[in-house]
């Protein structure tokens, strides 16, 4: 009754439009810009999607606290402790600097990576030396970070999305902002998933999830006293802040179904991609959160995925016929059990490769977006961006075909003193 009741109160629209008010009033006290921003964002996050015109006021308080805004007075270290590390490390060169000003192009995932950019005394040099493409990490985007960076980096700055609904909030949050219609989840690499048969495969229903509240385990632990005991259910996934395998396995004995699913932690990258291959069903049931790269996983893997029909996340927009289900949580045991019985009739990879899904056909979608702009800037540009992937961080998927990769990194590290990639 605890955890379901807890996870009820999170989403309750009484408790949270209550928050949503203490975290306005609090803004009025925080002095500092950075602070301020993010607790006026918190009540963003805490604002239903659909109310609009509740997004939109909160979002003008934020301007009003940007009005003044001078980027020599301010200090980068306010928006995170690591932003003078010169690591960079969630970074890819995509393109090599060119002939007549043609500019390189850099790709960075994780807001407090692209803060590291600010900490730079030549910043400007930097901008004109290279294009630089962001990706967010969660939906709605509001945070300092991203309210600051446009407003400090020389030039417009190129960005991806969490959510389909993060085409409106990115141009709000800042006209610099140039969208890119794709997602952290548009980057995996097919060919990595070698997918079983699935009258081979000898997992029925599988979760990837760390151990997150928020990844809402206790769902299917409820659902599990309901689903046939022939039905084997694997939960693969590592520790979150303190939650660790012995949380979970607490809140599965609450629910009488510890002994119900074999619980597997902090796999290898090969031990994940072999699991994933060999399930008949991958669940995912958080409520919100970025783009949620575990259902493109699943989809190249050739594995149907039942997603909650609550969840707020970008990879929804790939779940059709062909790819899986959003489904009931009331009704969660019946519709994962006729999922795992009917699932021969999807076909997730093949729907995937049809619709370029993946990260060759995502490079082609942003190669055409930068190109485009550096046309319309009066850029020169001679040379497309490489296919990259993620995998975990993102890295070029042929290395070997761009020599001229490490002369960038070598250039940036003497000339900038970043540390580009992992």
């Amino acid at each position: 009754m605890r955890i379901r009741l807890g996870d009820r109160a999170r989403f309750s629209p009484l408790i949270r439009g209550f928050m949503r008010r203490m975290f306005e009033r609090k803004a009025r006290r925080v002095e500092d810009l950075s602070g301020a921003i993010d607790t006026i964002s918190q009540s963003i996050r805490l604002t239903d999607p659909k109310d609009t015109a509740s997004v939109v006021r909160l979002e003008k308080l934020i301007d009003r606290q940007c009005e003044d805004f001078d980027p020599k007075s301010f200090s980068p270290l306010t928006l995170h402790p690591e932003v003078e590390d010169g690591k960079i490390s969630k970074a890819v060169v995509l393109k090599p600097r060119g002939d007549k000003g043609e500019k390189g192009i850099i790709f960075i995932s994780f807001e407090y990576q692209w803060a590291k950019l600010l900490s730079l005394k030549n910043l400007e040099e930097f901008a004109r030396d290279y294009t630089v493409v962001v990706s967010p990490t969660w939906s709605p985007p509001h945070c300092a970070i991203n309210y600051i960076f446009p407003r400090m980096f020389p030039d417009p700055v190129y960005c991806l999305i969490s959510n389909i609904d993060d085409m409106a909030h990115f141009p709000r949050i800042s006209d610099r902002y140039r969208m890119v219609e794709l997602f952290a989840s548009s980057w995996v690499k097919p060919e990595i998933y070698q997918p079983k048969p699935r009258s081979e495969r000898k997992i029925d229903i599988l979760m990837l999830a760390n151990f997150g509240i928020y990844k809402r385990h206790h769902v299917l632990f409820r659902a599990l006293a309901d689903i046939p005991k022939d039905i084997k259910v694997v939960l693969v996934g590592q520790p979150n802040g303190d939650r660790t395998r012995e949380v979970l396995l607490r809140e599965a004995a609450a629910f009488g179904v510890e002994d119900r699913f074999e619980l597997r932690q902090q796999l290898t990258e090969q031990g994940v991609l072999d699991t994933l291959c060999d399930a008949k069903v991958s669940v995912i049931l958080s409520r919100r959160e970025g783009s949620c790269v575990a259902v493109v996983e699943s989809i190249f893997a050739d594995t149907p995925v039942a997603l909650s029909n609550q969840a707020q996340i970008g990879s929804a927009v790939f779940i059709n016929d062909q790819t899986g289900r959003k489904v009931s949580e009331d009704n969660l045991a019946a519709e994962l059990t006729e999922m795992v019985r009917a699932s021969e009739s999807f076909k997730a990879r093949e729907w995937a490769l049809e619709n370029e899904v993946s990260a060759y056909g995502s490079t082609k979608k942003m190669n055409t977006v930068l190109k485009t702009g550096a046309e319309q800037d009066g850029q020169p540009w001679t040379q497309d961006i490489a296919d990259h992937h993620w995998r975990p961080n993102p890295e070029l998927v042929h290395p070997d075909n761009c020599p001229w990769e490490q002369r960038e990194v070598d250039y940036i590290k003497e000339k900038y003193g970043l540390t580009i990639g992992s």
